[in-house]
């Protein structure tokens, strides 16, 4: 089965007109959220690696051309019940809550995302971690969610890196169930002639890592294989014995070739692209409660801040 694959929906905003007290405050409002804002930019660039070397920065046609050509197959489990998705799916579906999950914001939007800092959770209202109910509605809604995988491109320190991000509404996996779960592809290019050096495939708070020409299974030669475990999602090189959390990985399922999925760029390389939720530094699933974060019932953080903002650092993520 192959799901379909829908353009953006447009963001319709809301009217501010009202009496001159309402336009203050909405006026005021206004400016604080563009000092939050600012406050959460520099926040990415902080942690944005310098490119480095003694040549030209890649332009942005040559970045797209080597996501495409190194972006990855993903084959799933025959038991696998949910799929990479756009972000702003399982945002649509949400509700900002504290630790507490006392409701910060309804149905927040993406920029408002960028505002929120740690100890926020980006709560799906439509289950929880203890049911099947996101799982349920991400299913009924399966003819409506465009299959995403996001992209970025970063150079330096004689390499390239390119990551490929998947966020899925659940993680259903052998010994913990949470909301949400970001999963990662990364391929190592050398940056002098850019030949692919090696592949990271994130596994749990750990990785999985081949050199190219010695374990990476690349299909036409450039397309890393990746056998997606079921629920958990952890990434496995196919073949691997290596087998970790009780992972189940039999990639007998859905087979996603690159032109099955939209490759969404994330990140300043791409002319400015970053989503306001990306500079989300909260949690993308409910509380887990006192012990949620050790027992792995908390949703997970986004990609620049998993793993103490180690994966987004992807230069020496993995090596």
């Amino acid at each position: 089965m192959k799901l379909a694959r829908l353009a953006p929906m447009p963001v319709v905003a809301a009217s501010t007109a009202g009496e001159p007290s309402q336009r203050f405050w909405l006026t005021a409002l206004g400016l604080a959220l563009l000092v939050l804002s600012a406050s959460a930019l520099a926040v990415y660039w902080e942690r944005a690696p310098s490119s480095g070397g003694d040549w030209d920065p890649l332009s942005e046609d040559q970045r797209w051309e080597l996501a495409m050509t190194y972006s990855p197959v993903l084959r799933f489990s025959v038991e696998e019940r949910t799929f990479p998705s756009e972000a702003e799916y399982f945002i649509g579906r949400s509700h900002l809550t504290d630790r507490g999950r006392t409701i910060i914001v309804e149905n927040p939007i993406s920029d408002e995302l960028s505002l929120a800092g740690r100890g926020t959770y980006l709560d799906n209202y439509k289950g929880s971690g203890d049911d099947m109910g996101v799982i349920t509605a991400y299913e009924n809604d399966i003819s409506i969610v465009q299959p995403t995988v996001y992209v970025r491109v970063t150079e330096g320190d004689g390499k390239v890196a390119l990551q490929y991000w998947m966020f899925y509404v659940f993680n259903l996996g052998t010994f913990n169930s949470h909301e949400g779960d970001w999963e990662m592809v990364q391929v190592v290019l050398d940056r002098e002639d850019l030949e692919p050096q090696r592949a990271v495939l994130s596994q749990h708070h750990g990785f999985g890592r081949e050199d190219w020409d010695e374990g990476v299974d690349a299909e036409n030669g450039t397309h890393p294989v990746v056998i997606v475990s079921r629920g958990s999602h952890a990434n496995y090189f196919p073949g691997t014995r290596s087998i970790i959390a009780g992972d189940k990985i039999d990639g007998s399922g859905e087979r996603w070739e690159p032109q099955d999925y939209v490759l969404v760029p994330i990140g300043e390389e791409w002319n400015g692209a970053v989503p306001g939720w990306l500079l989300f530094q909260g949690h993308w699933g409910e509380p887990g409660g006192i012990w949620g974060g050790m027992l792995g019932t908390e949703g997970p953080l986004g990609p620049m801040f998993r793993e103490d903002g180690e994966m987004w650092d992807c230069l020496s993520w993995g090596s």
